[in-house]
């Protein structure tokens, strides 16, 4: 049996070879037949997997492209927002948000340690907020 590693990083990702054959396949553009089906069975499967009767959407782009729609979707300007930090891309939250007019309220722990939920708790108590940013992984930390 091959003792696989386990890479704890944006990429590359260990796949499957059923994934692996698919990417080998040939590239068509956008507006062929077959890969207007496979988008649009990527939409259906989205929509169950997150189990949304609204839309799906496919977005190319990098995380922090994420993090911004994300922050950009739900807030408006002043309002207030709370960043757990334990890394690069917690404080990169805290930029995102502080471009955008936002009120930000940052508990921080040294990267690569975790912000206890305590911590947590006892903040949101203090005010209400329009969103809280956690980094599940700051990969930037990662050892």
């Amino acid at each position: 049996m091959k003792i696989r590693k386990l890479v704890g990083i944006p990429g590359p990702t260990p796949v499957t070879r059923s994934i692996q054959d698919q990417m080998g396949r040939e590239t068509v553009a956008f507006g062929d037949p077959n890969f207007i089906n496979d988008f649009k069975e990527v939409i259906a499967n989205l929509k169950e997997i997150f189990k949304t009767k609204g839309e799906a959407f496919v977005i190319a782009g990098t995380g922090t492209l994420a993090m911004e729609m994300g922050i950009a979707n739900v807030t408006k300007e002043g309002d207030n927002v709370l960043v757990v930090s334990n890394g690069f891309f917690g404080d990169r939250y805290k930029e995102l948000c502080e471009r955008r007019g936002l009120n930000v309220d940052v508990l921080s722990a040294e990267w690569g340690k975790t912000v206890i939920p305590e911590e947590i708790e006892s903040k949101l108590k203090e005010k209400a907020y329009k969103a809280v940013t956690v980094t599940h992984v700051d990969t930037s930390t990662f050892r």
